[in-house]
């Protein structure tokens, strides 16, 4: 399907205004991204948009060769004497722009042609003196003009005056249709021919006129110098126009300029061009132009959303760091579980005296507390376990400790990376409320000794390799869990070796605990080396609830102005700039 590069490049502003205006709070990431795109949204703004988007006009430039009465064409075109003729040749030093009210206004504000320095045009001589900026523009109002038509008077394209000649290379640049003025001198004129055929191969509509033409046999000897200019530009079969030699024209701008082979004249005749596709023709280096500093610009926003996300993952990892440094320390939920897989290598009979006798519920939550503090001492290599309270205390003052830390460690980093990302999480930090956040993080943390299915499948298959590893540990622990299960007070005596007797009658008065952490203590000390393979992945599940715990409550909220702008960046009006500028590029 067919792209009308008109609608596409008012899709893509309209983009464009939407993106700015959804930037528009951060405006230092909004100067950062419009970074160097004055020249393409000039371009955008002043002559793309309004030329090929419907509501534009043909500047139409009146050029030639010294001498050659371009000033008295551009008079006879409008009808009125309005460009100084004068009878020195160059006498024309600075281009004039003459259009109507909307036109000329437009012209003034710089947005018709905006490379140029526009100044009204007042006094005549302003024109011819050369003493205005080489960049000016001097524009005259002439409501006879429609609104899709300026007209342009430059400066000789042949000047002995090399800034004249400048003057006029721009012009024919900024110019859509060029009406080349020759006379019976100059259609050969070597340096007149390369500035036309310079304008065709940009795309310009070049429409030949012969001034001062003898009118003989139908312009005979005026046809025939236009062909060999034709040829030698490279034009094919344009349509042709002639002005008759005579001194009167001068006092009479009313005259028509009549086109060679029966067209309308001249001034109708330019009325009737169409623009869009004229604009399309003659812009399309430029449509190229802008597309290729647009995709860059495209391009660097994408650059600035990567860098911003890559900055926001920096202190994503900052917080996996910090709860790789946590230490968990297992509850009696853990040590339940492992001595819940020994039972389970019972054999049936000892399974159901135990459940009859209801010892397992007796002495399980005590087996787990003693067989949970034999793991640390193991993994801290303290000398004995501290109580549950101690302990949880120790690790909320752990945890809010790292917490705190790494709050600093954001605030230090934050001020350290690049404008605008800095700023951004500078202003999320200041809004969080830091001894809340540590608290929180610190309650969910310790509220998360849970068991996940991943670890008990991993307690499940160490243990059971433990089990075919060692026969002799196998046999002893197995025949020691049923002692415990139906004659509990066969403890008394191993246990009285291991106390010097003491506690022998307290084993008798509540055997299922008494043997639970004897049994626990026989636990410890034949398989205690294996208690790091067991308790790792535990350790990585409680890590890593912190680590979540961190991210949602400290680095998530410390984030949130960056996720905001970087949202924006890479959003809908983003998209659809992407999309619409694919567009421009198909049409031109």
């Amino acid at each position: 399907m067919e792209v009308d590069l008109g609608q596409a490049l008012s899709a893509f502003d309209a983009a464009l205004s939407e993106f700015r205006a959804r930037l528009a709070p951060f405006p230092d990431l909004l100067d950062l991204v419009l970074e160097d795109t004055d020249e393409w949204l000039k371009l955008l703004k002043h002559k793309l948009l309004p030329h090929l988007a419907g509501e534009g006009c043909l500047v139409v430039a009146v050029a030639g060769g010294t001498n050659t009465g371009k000033s008295t064409v551009f008079n006879l075109l409008l009808g009125a004497d309005v460009s100084p003729v004068r009878d020195t040749a160059a006498a024309t030093c600075r281009p004039v722009l003459v259009g109507n009210a909307l036109r000329a206004g437009q012209c003034l504000e710089g947005k018709l042609l905006p490379e140029f320095q526009p100044l009204e045009f007042d006094v005549a001589e302003a024109v011819i003196s050369g003493e205005a900026p080489p960049n000016a523009i001097f524009v005259a109002q002439n409501d006879s003009l429609p609104d899709h038509l300026v007209l342009l008077d430059i400066p000789d394209v042949d000047s002995i005056e090399k800034q004249h000649w400048d003057v006029a290379e721009n012009i024919q640049a900024a110019g859509d249709v060029v009406i080349a003025v020759l006379t019976g001198e100059k259609y050969k004129d070597e340096r007149v021919v390369a500035f036309f055929r310079r304008a065709r191969a940009a795309g310009r509509v070049v429409l030949p006129l012969m001034n001062k033409a003898n009118p003989l046999d139908a312009y005979a000897s005026a046809r025939r110098h236009l062909d060999a200019f034709c040829a030698d530009v490279g034009l094919d079969h344009p349509v042709c126009f002639a002005v008759p030699h005579d001194f009167a024209l001068a006092a009479d701008f009313g005259r028509p300029i009549a086109a060679l082979e029966g067209e309308s004249p001249l001034r109708e005749y330019l009325e009737s061009l169409p623009v869009a596709p004229i604009k399309k023709q003659v812009f399309h280096d430029t449509v190229l132009h802008f597309v290729a500093l647009s995709a860059q610009f495209l391009a660097r926003s994408r650059e600035i959303a990567a860098e911003l996300r890559g900055i926001g993952r920096e202190f994503e990892e900052r917080a996996e760091a910090c709860s790789a440094r946590y230490d968990p320390e297992p509850g009696e939920s853990v040590g339940k579980l492992v001595h819940q897989f020994i039972q389970s290598k019972r054999g049936p009979l000892s399974r159901v005296i135990a459940w009859v006798g209801g010892f397992t519920g007796q002495y399980l939550s005590p087996l787990g507390r003693v067989i949970s503090s034999a793991i640390r001492r193991r993994s801290t290599l303290e000398t004995q376990a501290s109580p549950n309270e101690a302990v949880l205390s120790h690790h909320r003052q752990t945890l809010e400790k790292l917490t705190r830390d790494l709050i600093t460690e954001y605030l230090q980093h934050a001020r350290n990376v690049r404008q605008p990302a800095s700023r951004l999480i500078l202003e999320g930090l200041e809004q969080l409320n830091d001894e809340a956040a540590v608290q929180l993080v610190a309650d969910l943390s310790l509220g998360m000794e849970s068991i996940s299915v991943s670890f008990r499948e991993h307690a499940r298959h160490k243990i059971e390799e433990y089990w075919e590893e060692d026969l002799v540990l196998r046999r002893f622990l197995l025949e020691l869990d049923a002692i415990l299960i139906v004659a509990p007070t066969a403890v008394a005596v191993p246990l009285a070796y291991f106390t010097g007797g003491l506690g022998v009658p307290e084993v008798l008065a509540a055997a299922g605990p008494l043997a639970g952490a004897f049994f626990a203590q026989v636990m410890e000390h034949q398989i205690g080396d294996k208690w790091f393979d067991l308790i790792g992945p535990w350790r990585r599940d409680q890590q890593q609830a912190y680590c979540q715990a961190l991210q949602h409550h400290l680095t998530r909220p410390g984030l949130h102005r960056l996720e905001e702008a970087l949202a924006l960046l890479e959003g809908e009006s983003y998209q659809a700039m992407r999309s619409h500028h694919e567009s421009c590029l198909i049409a031109s």
